[in-house]
């Protein structure tokens, strides 16, 4: 019996579209560190007030090394680069259909179906959304590239279908978080380093 195709995605491994996924995955964990790391910065430039110019300075140069860490973080793309050993660096085209019993996804030859009781939570980022899986599996659909159907359509089918009560999107602050904490660490870190040299 021919499966009947209800929603279609499709798309195309990328670097870029695997960092995208690495953000989106761990939204949650990047608000507490940048969070932590303005707290943390902020209690440094207390002790500036307070005279304390050497241990500000050691402790601004941990929190410096901290957001470098976080930065390079951001722009890691492990998975992509598994991928690419994966299947040889012949990257597949990623085709997933949402029926009404089960969801299909399709590269190339190879197919894997996955029931709706699997999914654990929805993460919906800027252009993709992941479906969270047991064992840190996903599966992502490109907002931008649907075959059949829409993006609303999908997300109703979801909700009608999965055990989650509601599609956690990802805050659109989250970048202007990064760049306050990133320059005010940075002005308390170069603040920190002259009050050292010059005490």
């Amino acid at each position: 019996m021919r499966r009947k195709k209800i929603i279609q995605n499709s798309y195309f491994p990328t670097e870029e579209f695997y960092r995208e996924f690495n953000l989106t995955w761990r939204y949650r964990g990047r608000i507490i560190q940048y969070v932590m790391i303005f707290l943390l910065s902020f209690i440094s430039f207390i002790f500036i007030l307070l005279k304390d110019y050497n241990f500000s300075f050691k402790y601004n140069i941990f929190l410096i090394v901290v957001l470098v860490f976080n930065f390079i973080h951001d722009r890691e793309t492990s998975n992509y680069k598994r991928l690419l050993i994966s299947c040889n660096h012949d990257v597949p085209t990623y085709v997933t259909t949402f029926d009404s019993n089960s969801i299909l996804i399709e590269t190339g030859n190879n197919k894997q179906e996955y029931d709706y009781s699997l999914i654990k939570k929805i993460i919906e980022g800027e252009h993709i959304m992941i479906l969270k899986l047991p064992s840190r599996l996903g599966i992502i659909v490109d907002k931008n590239n649907m075959v059949e159907g829409t993006m609303s359509e999908l997300r109703k089918l979801l909700l009608d279908k999965c055990d989650v009560k509601k599609i956690h999107k990802v805050p659109s602050y989250i970048d202007l978080l990064k760049a306050i904490t990133s320059v005010f660490t940075i002005i308390v870190f170069c603040i920190s380093l002259v009050l050292f040299i010059t005490k």
